[in-house]
């Protein structure tokens, strides 16, 4: 427990496979991040399991929480912001949510091919001869193979 109350625990440390466990046993993940959050893997873990999140508004932080439903974005360093979103928490009471469905390799795979088509073809539209590759149009730079 944080100063001895029993309505805010610090879980600590615990092994990555212990998450799905830890998660389902919190009410709300905070993520004060002070800076730029690649793929921030706690708050992930906590959407794959409905947990709002509280974070600061940083890059990374703000692809992943992205609606009201899965947590509130604070400004980063702003103390009071933050206290304030941790107190309506605790007063609001756990709120969990439908977590994205869980999808396949698969799926995944083809919505990130389908992704990076879209991507190929805003610059160049005009589909390669084969299907097969595509040349870069700057001078010096390596080309790369794809399958379009």
């Amino acid at each position: 427990s944080v100063n001895g109350s029993k309505r805010v625990i610090n879980a600590g440390c615990f092994p990555p496979l212990e998450a799905p466990r830890v998660m389902s046993e919190t009410d709300v993940l905070v993520v004060p991040s002070m800076w730029m959050e690649n793929a921030p893997l706690a708050v992930l873990q906590a959407r794959a399991a409905g947990v709002p999140v509280i974070a600061s508004d940083v890059p990374g932080v703000r692809e992943v929480v992205n609606s009201s439903q899965q947590g509130v974005l604070v400004p980063a360093g702003d103390v009071g912001a933050l206290a304030d979103a941790m107190r309506s928490a605790i007063l609001e009471g756990p709120r969990r949510y439908a977590p994205d469905p869980v999808i396949s390799y698969s799926d995944h795979l083809d919505r990130v091919e389908s992704i990076y088509g879209e991507s190929l073809s805003v610059l160049d539209p005009s589909p390669s001869p084969t299907g097969l590759e595509l040349e870069s149009t700057q001078p010096g730079a390596v080309g790369e193979m794809v399958q379009a």
